[in-house]
């Protein structure tokens, strides 16, 4: 049992996965995407089973390098790590879903991190995407109530205001 669990995660190096992460996130606030993504294949090279570390890279190809194909198998793989605890992790399948025109599978994405955390504004904001796509207006509207009660920080308060003014006109 010992052996199984050494080989399963007894490889990864988290110190100097961590120093890639790092070096991976202050690439994309200088916006040089290219040495970002070499950072994050590097920090997976050492820590394949570091769910939270598939999940922002997921996040990454999806959002600063347009790439959700390859996103959605990352985020698949993090889910298949932890499917139980992290709105974060689905809320990142459900946007590689919505990006590829998959309205459908975003929204059981997002739905799956609502059951995880009912107080997520992202997980709110994002079904009131899906619910809009859908002509759910007023299901839309709703989740955009309960991401700005939920948005104690104002993180997400602008595009859940934009989000509600595209809703109602």
């Amino acid at each position: 049992m010992a052996r199984q669990f050494a080989e399963r995660f007894g490889a990864d190096e988290p110190g100097e996965a961590d120093t890639h992460s790092s070096a991976a996130l202050a690439h994309i606030h200088a916006g040089r995407l290219d040495l970002a993504l070499r950072s994050y294949r590097e920090a997976l090279a050492l820590t394949p089973h570091d769910w939270k570390l598939l999940g922002e890279a997921a996040q990454f190809l999806t959002q600063q390098m347009l790439r959700p194909r390859e996103a959605l198998e990352l985020a698949r793989q993090a889910i298949s790590l932890n499917p139980h605890f992290s709105p974060f992790l689905w809320n990142t399948l459900g946007n590689c879903h919505f990006v590829l025109g998959d309205i459908e599978g975003a929204d059981r994405a997002y739905r799956r991190a609502r059951t995880i955390d009912g107080s997520d504004a992202q997980t709110h904001l994002n079904l009131a995407f899906t619910e809009a796509a859908f002509g759910r207006l007023e299901d839309a509207l709703r989740s955009i109530a309960d991401g700005l009660a939920a948005d104690l920080e104002g993180r997400y308060a602008t595009a859940l205001l934009s989000k509600q003014q595209e809703v109602l006109a």
